[in-house]
């Protein structure tokens, strides 16, 4: 399949080719092998169209499209994936792999049948009942003579408690695994949220220092009494997080969304904000 994989790839690499050949009826995406069933219908969809400039427009789009994904789906059989060259030995050991998933798909559609026809079954029986069915035990049973009928059954009786207490470790392990995977969950929650609420203490904390400056004229008076740049920049963004993070505050109305930010793009470049800048947006939400 691998040929295959990357004929489809190239097939669609060039959209101009492909568009055109599918166009006109004639897209050989695996070459001569490529199986093309002529119909009325299809020659219909071949024949020349009004709007077969959108036609072009859809394909242009759709085709890019579908080279991406497949280049996705493909990428272990491709050039330079894992699965490009296939050695014989690796053959003949998934000689006996299932070419699809249909089998497990009836699996779990019976156990959904049986746990809504008998809710109350355990999911060892539950089990046990499909394995039974599936594997036709019944049948394989019916062909051996009674004694052996007789020995076979008593032999799988003996070892009942054993699957029992298996299955019940088993489940007891998942379980455990499953808590084990909550309290980790619930360990990185609340090491995030710690992260978070050290933000804002340190956001507030800032705030203490400086004061928090309600009016325009909170702005003037405390920039007034600072006398280092960097400070007066320091204390001007410790104002605009405090309301950013910890008030919750929003954008005064449409076109103030960057008044939170401390710097800004000019001819493709990213600038620093200063401290007139910093001032203007603290006022406008002020």
């Amino acid at each position: 399949m691998n040929e295959n994989y990357l004929q489809l790839v190239n097939f669609v690499l060039d959209p101009s080719q492909s568009i055109e050949a599918v166009m006109t009826g004639d897209p050989l995406v695996f070459g001569n092998r490529t199986i093309v069933k002529r119909d009325a219908i299809y020659d219909s969809l071949i024949q020349p169209w009004d709007h077969d400039d959108k036609v072009v427009a859809y394909l242009s789009i759709l085709l890019p499209v579908i080279r991406e994904v497949s280049k996705r789906l493909f990428k272990y059989y491709l050039p330079g994936g894992c699965w490009e060259n296939v050695t014989e030995n690796m053959k003949e050991k998934s000689r006996g792999t299932s070419k699809h998933n249909k089998f497990a798909e009836s699996v779990f559609g019976y156990l959904d049948q049986l746990m809504r026809k008998n809710p109350n079954m355990s999911i060892l029986a539950s089990e046990t009942y499909i394995m039974f069915t599936s594997n036709k035990t019944k049948q394989w049973l019916d062909a051996k003579s009674e004694e052996e009928k007789k020995y076979l059954v008593e032999d799988a009786m003996k070892v009942v408690s054993n699957i029992r207490e298996a299955f019940k470790e088993k489940r007891e392990e998942i379980k455990r695994k499953q808590r084990e995977a909550l309290n980790e969950k619930m360990k990185k929650e609340e090491e995030k949220e710690a992260k978070r609420i050290g933000r804002l203490e340190k956001k507030t904390d800032k705030i203490i220092f400086f004061g928090l400056w309600q009016t325009r004229e909170d702005v003037d008076r405390a920039l007034a009494s600072i006398q280092s740049v960097t400070e007066k920049k320091e204390a001007l963004k410790a104002q605009l997080n405090f309301r950013r993070y910890v008030l919750l505050q929003k954008p005064p109305k449409e076109g103030f969304e960057n008044v939170f930010n401390f710097s800004f793009k000019e001819n493709g470049k990213i600038k620093q904000c200063n401290t007139e800048q910093l001032a203007a947006n603290l006022k406008k939400i002020g």
